[in-house]
Order: C-alpha cells, then sequence, then structure tokens
C-alpha cells in the first residue's frame, strides 16, 4: 500500500496508518516494527492523535508482549528526538500514565522518564 501511495495522514476517527497497525488484534512484532519504520520514514507522524487525542505509542503499550518482545518496536520512539510520551488523550491518559498503570511496563516507564528529562527543554 505504501508503494501506491497510500495516505499516511488521519482517516475515520482520525486513526493514523500507525494507529491502525498497532491497533490490531494480531501482530507479528518484527514485522510490524518493520512496517513502522517504513511508514515513519515515509512520514507518518508518530505524535499524531486519533479523535479521542491518543498516539499510536498507546496502541503500542496496548499490546499483549512483554517490554522486551516490545523493544524493536520501542525503539522507533526512542531513537526520535520529538517523540512526545506526555501528550494527554482527552481520557485524561498519557502514554507515561498509561504505562505506570501496567505491571508489566516498568521497563518502558523508565525509559519514557529517561527520555522526557533528556529532551525536555
Amino acid at each position: 500500500m505504501l508503494d501506491e501511495g497510500a495516505p499516511l495522514t488521519a482517516g475515520d476517527g482520525g486513526a493514523t496508518a500507525l494507529h491502525v497497525l498497532f491497533g490490531q488484534v494480531s501482530h507479528d512484532v518484527g514485522e510490524d516494527a518493520r512496517i513502522a519504520r517504513r511508514l515513519i520514514d515515509a512520514g507518518a507522524d508518530i505524535n499524531a492523535l486519533d479523535e479521542n487525542g491518543r498516539v499510536p505509542f498507546l496502541e503500542v503499550l496496548n499490546m499483549k508482549y512483554s517490554d522486551e518482545d516490545l523493544n524493536p518496536i520501542y525503539d522507533l520512539w526512542f531513537e526520535r528526538e520529538d517523540a512526545d510520551f506526555t501528550l494527554v488523550s482527552v481520557h485524561g491518559v498519557s502514554p507515561i500514565s498509561f504505562a505506570k498503570k501496567l505491571p508489566f511496563r516498568g521497563s518502558v516507564v523508565d525509559r519514557m522518564e529517561s527520555y522526557v528529562r533528556a529532551h525536555s527543554r
């Protein structure tokens, strides 16, 4: 679809290609990371908000895999200078606050907090 010029911007409900990719029920983490990298390299906005003010990273955090398994996807955000883990949705949830509520997301919480400290202006 990318080769045919599929849009990277929001469609129905404000969901972008990244929201849709990570919002699926079934995943192949390695393949998802490869596709996401292509999307991001093609200009997909990692901080795009859907109609509920959710960034795609919230979808990643909701995936039923360990932090270790998700590292290839996490790395796509942490290698960028513009990732925003503090954007709050209309439901009052940011990626950091959401991850803190999940007992199996401790390692990514530490990474997000370090990233925010290092990139705060």
